[in-house]
């Protein structure tokens, strides 16, 4: 009888998200601007539906009266029949799919839809992000279930949550360095064991890596220099993921 079961039969990622964080705001003009260029792309109209959000602002008028002031904020495509999404705001870009495969075929599209958007976003960067969430469901939270989940060696585990009966949550970050990445990495690792209001109170793990690149200066987007910082990044994730889980979990979900 199984005992957890992962978020889809050959790897245990909800979401995984490339996010790309502006050096300043991009004003209301250019927003505007930006916003109908992309809703004039013939690949988004064909394989997204989209929506503005707005933004509200305030400001104190010399009166002393509060005037709020209503904006288009962004604009969000949603996937008609996949499971990406593409958010703009005027202070970033997060690209996300919700229906993970393999590294090389999501990346792959990921950067389809990323060089289509900095051909028309021509702002510069201060970092960008990696972000992973991986879930397992317990079917049998009250056998033994930990140890034939998570690598009880792992270096990013308490100790103290194999002897622990009820709900935990461990949160760390620390920065870090990767060969042939000559940025400073923020690792942050969230490892959660919650009880999922929003999906019938079911027992899950959810474990959310992410990887922020700070570049040392203000950067123009240039597409070989990220596509090589997403794949080496990856890996970084990769291999934290499969020190958490047990080898005989992670075993069937190589990558064929």
């Amino acid at each position: 009888m199984e005992t957890i079961k992962s978020y889809a039969e050959k790897n245990a990622v909800k979401v995984v998200a490339f996010g790309f964080n502006f050096a300043s705001k991009i004003s209301n003009d250019d927003m505007d601007k930006c916003i109908k260029e992309l809703l004039n792309v013939e690949s988004f109209k064909s394989d997204f539906d989209s929506s503005l959000s707005d933004e509200i602002s305030m400001t104190i008028g010399p009166d002393g009266i509060p005037h709020q002031k209503r904006q288009v904020g962004g604009i969000v495509f949603r996937g008609k029949s996949n499971g990406w999404e593409i958010n703009f705001t005027s202070n970033f870009l997060i690209v996300s799919c919700k229906e993970y495969t393999r590294w090389n075929s999501i990346s792959q599209q990921a950067y389809v839809y990323i060089n289509i958007l900095f051909d028309k976003l021509k702002y510069s960067l201060n970092h960008i992000t990696l972000e992973y969430l991986d879930e397992f469901e317990i079917l049998r939270p009250k056998q033994d279930w930990k140890n034939f989940l998570l690598n009880s060696e792992c270096i990013y585990l308490n100790k103290k949550i194999f002897d622990t009966d009820d709900f935990w949550h461990i949160n760390q970050g620390a920065f870090i360095n990767i060969q042939e990445v000559k940025e400073k990495i923020l690792d942050t690792i969230n490892i959660n064991y919650f009880s999922d209001e929003l999906d019938n109170f079911k027992n899950k793990i959810n474990i959310r890596t992410q990887h922020i690149v700070f570049f040392n200066q203000i950067t123009a987007f240039d597409k070989e220099e990220f596509e090589t910082y997403f794949n080496l990044v990856h890996i970084h994730s990769k291999n934290i993921f499969e020190d958490i889980i047990n080898k005989s979990i992670t075993d069937t979900f190589k990558e064929e």
